[in-house]
């Protein structure tokens, strides 16, 4: 959760009409927390290996961040980053795999033959962009969720507990919740956000007479 709340009102309310100052504040606040919401979706998209549409919503539609939809007494507003997992599929995680004689590369958006080398076998992964790629033991595979009209698929990387072909587990996913607390996500949305509201906070002002 990343919490936004206005300081230093007294200083303005010393000097103005406390209730337009509060007034003005609630106002730049409702506007600087949606603003805020898409600049974190962009910023953490830059730093991390995955688009900004499988950020912000799963495959089921739902949000994984969510911005919360009043602003307190206390003039601070949230914005919720879950914490469920995400697959390391929307990372581009793509396994080499034969298929009989066949060399196949399986991806979220491709499944075709390949040249390379046997030793190239396996899942391999890159979760920063421009950073190391993992080699990971394991395959991808899809599998049944949920009932009824909420039925549907996910792809993610698996790997087998022993030498049965079961049981079977996901390899270890990341949220949104740990991806916005890198210093290289939240220290330049921190900034962002400061600066987004003295702005606003300003036209407000100056919207309802107070300033110049």
């Amino acid at each position: 959760m990343l919490r936004i709340e206005v300081k230093g009102l007294k200083e303005a309310m010393a000097n103005l009409s406390p209730s337009k100052v509060e007034k003005a504040a609630r106002s730049a606040l409702n506007r600087v927390k949606n603003q805020a919401k898409t600049e974190a979706v962009r910023t953490m998209s830059r730093t991390w290996n995955i688009s900004q549409g499988n950020l912000q919503r799963k495959s089921s539609g739902r949000d994984r961040i969510h911005v919360s939809g009043f602003v307190g007494s206390d003039l601070t507003a949230h914005i919720y980053f879950m914490a469920g997992g995400i697959s390391l599929t929307y990372f581009g995680a793509t396994e080499l795999r034969f298929r009989g004689n066949t060399l196949v590369k399986i991806n979220r958006k491709v499944g075709k033959a390949v040249r390379s080398k046997r030793e190239d076998l396996g899942v391999k992964v890159q979760l920063l962009r421009g950073g190391k790629t993992a080699r990971l033991r394991g395959f991808l595979a899809a599998v049944a969720y949920g009932k009824n009209g909420a039925q549907g698929y996910h792809l993610g990387v698996f790997a087998r507990h022993g030498k049965q072909r079961t049981p079977i587990y996901e390899r270890k996913m990341i949220s949104v919740a740990t991806m916005i607390r890198k210093p290289e996500v939240i220290e330049p949305l921190q900034k962002f956000i400061v600066q987004k509201f003295d702005e606003r906070f300003a036209h407000e002002l100056k919207r309802q007479g107070m300033t110049k």
